[in-house]
C-alpha cells in the first residue's frame, strides 16, 4: 500500500464520519454546516439564497423545528415537531393552514411511518432506561383517538414496513416475518425464519417488504451499508443485488423496486424490473440520495448531491427541482409536496416549480459564485474534506444551467 487515499474515499470517510456523531438522528442534515463554519458569510449566505428560492416559488412555511413530515390526505399532512423536552404530532389542514395537537412523545423521534389505511401513525422512539442506557421503542398513534402505545424493539431505527391497504405492520421475528394489526393487537406468522434465514446478518437490521398485491415479500438483511435482499414469492425465491439500504427501498409495482445502490460518497438510486432483470438509474454519484416514494401520487423523489429530482412513473420522466429539501412527501394528487430544509417544513406546488425554470437557474447562478468563493476561504472549512464537497456542490448547480 502506499498510503494514499482517494479524493472520494476521502470524502466518504469524512461524511461516514460526521454522519455518525450527528446531534439529530432525522434525515434533514444541514451538510453545509458540516463542512463550513455556520458563521462564515458564505454559510449565511448559502441559507439565506437556498430558503429564497422556496419563497420566489410562492412555497408556504408551515412550521418550523420538524423532524418528519407525511402526506396524510388531500389536504392533510401529519408532521412531528420537537419542541424543548418532547415531540408533539401533529395533523395539519393545508386548506385552513391550521393546525391540530394529536400526541406527544418524549425522547428522540427517529422515525415516522403511516400506515396504508391512514389511521396509525408508528414512530420510532430512543430514551434513556433507569440504568442510563439508551432504549428503543415502537410507539402507535391512533388519529381517531390519539392515543399512544409502546412495544420494546432491539433497534432504534425503522425495522418493519406497512402493510399495503390495512393498518398493519410487517416486521422479522424469532418466529419469521409476520404481520401485526394494532386494532387486534395480534400477532400473524406469514413467512417461517427458515425460508430466508440464509441472508440473515447477525447484528444487522432485517426488514420484509410487501409487494402492492402482498404476493411477494421482499426481505433486506444487512448492516453498515452492506445488505442482502431476497424475494420470496410462493415457493420461489431470488437475490436481489446491490442493495445499500433497509430504509431507502420501495416497491414501484408487483415487479418493479426502487432502492439504492453504491457506497459512501457514492449513491445511486435505481429501479430494477424483476422480470427483465433490466434496471433504470434515477441518479448517480451522490452523497446521499434520500429516496422516498409517494405511490398514490406514482412520485419518486431521490436527491442529487442535495438538489430535489422528481421522477414521475406515469410519465417516466425525471424533473431537476433546482431547490435541495429531504424528506419529500407529495400530495395524493400529485400537484403539491412538502420537503424539510433545516428543520423548516415547507409545502411547494409542483406547477409552480415547473413553470419558474429560470428561479433556478438564477439561484443556481448565485450559489456556484457563493460556493466559489468559499472555495478559495480556508479559514471558512470545517475540515480538510470541505473543498471535495464544495467541488461536488458546484458540479450539480451547474447542470441547471
Amino acid at each position: 500500500m502506499t498510503g494514499r487515499i482517494s479524493k472520494r474515499t476521502s470524502l466518504a470517510a469524512a461524511l461516514f464520519f460526521v454522519l455518525l456523531f450527528i446531534p439529530s438522528l432525522a434525515r434533514d442534515i444541514d451538510l453545509d454546516a458540516l463542512y463550513l463554519k455556520s458563521g462564515s458569510r458564505h454559510y449565511r449566505s448559502l441559507q439565506e439564497n437556498k430558503f429564497s428560492l422556496y419563497q420566489k416559488l410562492g412555497s408556504v412555511l408551515v412550521d418550523s423545528g420538524i423532524i418528519h413530515a407525511l402526506w396524510a390526505s388531500g389536504h392533510e399532512l401529519i408532521y412531528v415537531k420537537e419542541a424543548e423536552a418532547v415531540n408533539i404530532v401533529y395533523r395539519y389542514n393545508t386548506k385552513k393552514h391550521q393546525r391540530e395537537e394529536i400526541a406527544r412523545a418524549e425522547g428522540t423521534i427517529t422515525s415516522a411511518l403511516m400506515s396504508s389505511g391512514r389511521r396509525y401513525i408508528f414512530l420510532k422512539q430512543i430514551t434513556i432506561g433507569p440504568s442510563g442506557m439508551p432504549r428503543s421503542s415502537r410507539l402507535m398513534i391512533s388519529f381517531e383517538t390519539g392515543t399512544v402505545s409502546s412495544t420494546a424493539s432491539d433497534y432504534p431505527f425503522a425495522d418493519y414496513s406497512m402493510v399495503p391497504g390495512e393498518d398493519s405492520i410487517l416486521y422479522h421475528s424469532a418466529r419469521g416475518i409476520c404481520e401485526y394489526g394494532p386494532d387486534s393487537g395480534t400477532e400473524k406468522r406469514i413467512i417461517p425464519l427458515s425460508e430466508y434465514h440464509a441472508i440473515i446478518v447477525k447484528d444487522g437490521i432485517t426488514v420484509p417488504f410487501y409487494s402492492p398485491n402482498r404476493k411477494k415479500v421482499l426481505v433486506v438483511s444487512g448492516t453498515g451499508g452492506e445488505y442482502s435482499a431476497m424475494v420470496i414469492s410462493g415457493t420461489k425465491k431470488s437475490m436481489l443485488r446491490g442493495v445499500s439500504s433497509a430504509g431507502e427501498i420501495f416497491w414501484i409495482d408487483n415487479d418493479r423496486v426502487l432502492f439504492r445502490k453504491g457506497s459512501m460518497g457514492d449513491f445511486s438510486a435505481c429501479i430494477h424490473d424483476l422480470r427483465s432483470g433490466k434496471s433504470l438509474a434515477l441518479v448517480t454519484g451522490s452523497l446521499n440520495t434520500n429516496i422516498s416514494y409517494s405511490p398514490v401520487a406514482k412520485v419518486v423523489t431521490v436527491l442529487a448531491n442535495q438538489l430535489l429530482h422528481l421522477y414521475d412513473i406515469r410519465a417516466n420522466s425525471l424533473l431537476n427541482c433546482g431547490i435541495e429539501g429531504e424528506d419529500a412527501s407529495f400530495s395524493p394528487d400529485g400537484a403539491r409536496f412538502v420537503t424539510l430544509i433545516s428543520k423548516k417544513l415547507m409545502l411547494t406546488n409542483i406547477h409552480s416549480v415547473k413553470k419558474n425554470g429560470y428561479l433556478q437557474k438564477k439561484y443556481a447562478e448565485t450559489l456556484i459564485r457563493i460556493y466559489d468563493n468559499a472555495l478559495k476561504d480556508p479559514d471558512s472549512w470545517n475540515n480538510t474534506y470541505t473543498p471535495e464537497y464544495i467541488k461536488k456542490k458546484i458540479m450539480v448547480y451547474r447542470k441547471l444551467l
